[in-house]
């Protein structure tokens, strides 16, 4: 398969829900943004069943029976390129929808700014064999603490035993996108 990720076409829902508010598609955007759209109050038709592998980011979900296993978009670097999966209907409802004109333009921006450089990972702790490994790997890396400004400069990030970070802007760093 070209994706490791599932359609489940016969779901439509009403409402989705912002998993990642600070991501930069997402930033700005009131917390009912995925809910009852212009003019038939569908959000999502057919949805991506959440992976559990891939480090694929799920940005706004959707709920099912089973739980919140269902993804309206979602986001994944592979390689030097990047997937930008959306099910939300953003053309069909381009001139009903103020959201849907938006997302779209926001998707096209990320799309078009999106330049496939390496990113530099922030490393806190380990001792000299972990920091052989990394370097064994090719991993373009730091070491520093983990901490707002350090975290602010990188979208990876390492806590190795011994690592100093600061949990809090750790926590906020990860809900706003970053990769622990």
């Amino acid at each position: 398969a070209l994706l490791p990720v599932r359609l489940d076409s016969r779901v439509r829902s009403t409402m989705a829900f912002l998993q990642m508010p600070g991501h930069e598609l997402l930033k700005g955007l009131p917390e009912d943004a995925f809910s009852f759209w212009q003019p038939d109050h569908i959000v999502t038709e057919g949805e991506l069943v959440r992976p559990t592998q891939g480090g694929w980011k799920s940005l706004v979900v959707a709920g099912h029976p089973d739980g919140i296993s269902r993804c309206a978009l979602m986001e994944g670097a592979r390689g030097k390129g990047l997937y930008l999966l959306c099910q939300m209907p953003l053309v069909a409802r381009f001139g009903e929808e103020p959201l849907a004109a938006e997302l779209l333009n926001r998707l096209l921006l990320r799309a078009a700014g999106y330049s496939g450089e390496a990113t530099q990972v922030l490393v806190a702790g380990g001792d000299s064999s972990y920091h052989q490994a990394l370097e064994d790997t090719g991993v373009s890396y730091r070491r520093d603490a983990l901490d707002a400004a350090a975290l602010g400069q990188v979208h990876v990030a390492l806590l190795a035993p011994g690592g100093q970070a600061d949990l809090a802007a750790l926590a906020q760093w990860v809900r706003d996108g970053g990769n622990l």
